[in-house]
């Protein structure tokens, strides 16, 4: 177990103590409890799949299916679905998370570009490397016009995310830089 891990495992213990399993502040911890299991040297990557469809439920019930925490256990139990091998799984729990991005966030909103980005990741993972190209080529078109020259974007250097892969992966599919958007700071 990492040292996040340990960590939020001694605060949930407290904060089931003191407010309960169903308290939001609850829910977070188990939310970066399971985060942490799957990341770092000794992951558990089947287990952090398993205690975030585990939290969704819990977030269903109580927070309903828009809240914003909610669609982020959502968009971290695909992430670790695919790491323990079930890519397809991930392009259809993506595929599902997008549709519900784009209708509560819009089109534009970080999360909902960031879900595109995922997407295009694990269909490329799950072999469709064309699709995943278009798909990738069609966020950055669309990003372009979406963020101001100084706003770090999903994908910009030294941008973490759990799909960090993807900046390659547009790199590959943009080969001319009059794509990119001038006056700021470039995203590849």
């Amino acid at each position: 177990m990492t040292g996040g891990a340990t960590a939020f495992g001694e605060l949930l213990a407290d904060r089931l103590r003191v407010l309960g399993p169903d308290h939001p502040d609850t829910l977070a911890a188990r939310h970066y409890l399971a985060y942490w299991s799957g990341a770092g040297m000794a992951a558990d990557v089947a287990g952090a799949a398993t205690a975030f469809g585990e939290l969704l439920a819990d977030r269903l019930r109580v927070l309903g299916p828009d809240h914003p925490a909610t669609l982020a256990a959502r968009h971290n139990l695909a992430h670790w679905r695919g790491m323990a091998g079930d890519v397809v799984g991930a392009v259809a729990a993506q595929t599902e998370l997008l549709a519900d991005k784009l209708r509560v966030l819009g089109p534009d909103h970080p999360h909902t570009l960031l879900a595109r980005n995922n997407l295009a990741h694990w269909r490329g993972e799950a072999g469709d490397a064309a699709g995943a190209a278009t798909a990738f080529a069609e966020l950055l078109a669309d990003s372009c016009g979406c963020w101001a020259p100084t706003t770090p974007t999903p994908w910009s250097p030294g941008t973490t995310s759990p799909t960090g892969g993807g900046r390659l992966m547009v790199r590959a599919v943009v080969s001319d830089n009059d794509r990119l958007p001038t006056g700021g700071r470039r995203v590849l």
